[in-house]
């Protein structure tokens, strides 16, 4: 009995070792990983049925006026911008940072998002594609590029309120 007891705790743990280096390997990097998991989608993924008619004409609603820009997500609280360190290094995603590109980086929203950032003191907005995951610090929803902060005028203040939508 107790032989067979060693015999069956052997074939166990070979079983492991096996398995757990079967589900470890990947030729793909662990940035490849994130760019196949967080892929932007298509314009369509994000249209409704309507949207997508083959009517070209622009939609109204019942009152004939134009359509307004609908946001797909709205979030708000506080808004970060990156150091100069991180200029060049590379992001989530895969690409370089620039401090001088309309860029951000939120925890959960795709990759190629793109996004209006309304800083709330002053009602200035921004548009800017999603690129890198972050931020990771609490009470705050976007880290911004040099740039995208500089536009809405929250250098000053380093930590700014802002409305995030995303519109694409």
């Amino acid at each position: 009995m107790r032989l067979r007891g060693y015999k069956l705790a052997i074939l166990l743990t070979v079983f492991l070792i096996i398995a757990t280096s079967y589900g470890c390997s990947s030729n793909r990097s662990r940035a490849a990983r994130y760019r196949e998991f967080f892929a932007p989608r298509s314009d369509t993924d994000w249209q409704s049925r309507e949207e997508r008619s083959d009517d070209n004409s622009p939609k109204r609603n019942n009152d004939s006026s134009p359509r307004t820009e609908v946001s797909l997500f709205t979030q708000t609280g506080g808004a970060s911008y990156y150091g100069d360190k991180f200029h060049g290094k590379s992001t989530a995603s895969g690409e370089l940072y620039d401090r001088n590109k309309l860029t951000a980086a939120h925890l959960t929203l795709p990759f190629g998002s793109i996004c209006r950032i309304t800083n709330l003191k002053n009602e200035k907005s921004v548009e800017v594609r999603i690129n890198d995951r972050g931020p990771h610090v609490s009470g705050r929803i976007v880290d911004l590029s040099y740039k995208a902060m500089e536009q809405i005028d929250g250098l000053q203040d380093g930590v700014i309120n802002v409305k995030l939508e995303q519109i694409k």
